[in-house]
């Protein structure tokens, strides 16, 4: 057990999602599912299309870790090509899917829309939650 109780993250269980997903998709179309860990938001290049973007303007609000982290001089680019920043888990659906699958999905776990995908040319915009900055991967 940690002595420092305000660290509680350390010691959190990982949520599970798979049970949720596998019901999630016989009610909805699912076009990709990305699990956001090494390699971040990178990893979404192996889901997106080559002839679109995925433009993450509203993602989570980075837990105290992260925040923590960034603060001892970590860049925008290297938090959210290394680390979650509190986004576990990213659902691409269809916007007619859209509403059903955040009302499912809220019922398990905290979810939010974080963006969208549109036409381009295969890169990540993420609009920073640290700073006022927008990384391209």
């Amino acid at each position: 057990m940690f002595k420092d109780e305000s660290r509680k993250e350390f010691i959190e269980p990982t949520s599970i999602y798979w049970d949720v997903i596998n019901e999630l998709r016989e009610k909805i179309n699912v076009n990709g599912l990305m699990h956001i860990t090494g390699g971040a938001f990178t990893k979404i290049k192996g889901i997106l299309p080559k002839n679109a973007d995925a433009i993450i303007s509203n993602p989570l609000k980075p837990d105290e870790i992260f925040i923590d982290i960034y603060n001892k001089g970590l860049s925008d680019e290297i938090m959210y090509k290394t680390f979650n920043c509190s986004n576990g888990f990213v659902i691409s659906v269809n916007d007619n899917d859209l509403g059903e699958c955040l009302s499912f999905i809220n019922n398990k776990f905290s979810t939010q829309l974080i963006g969208e995908v549109i036409k381009g040319d295969g890169n990540i915009v993420i609009n920073s939650k640290f700073s006022d900055k927008s990384i391209i991967y």
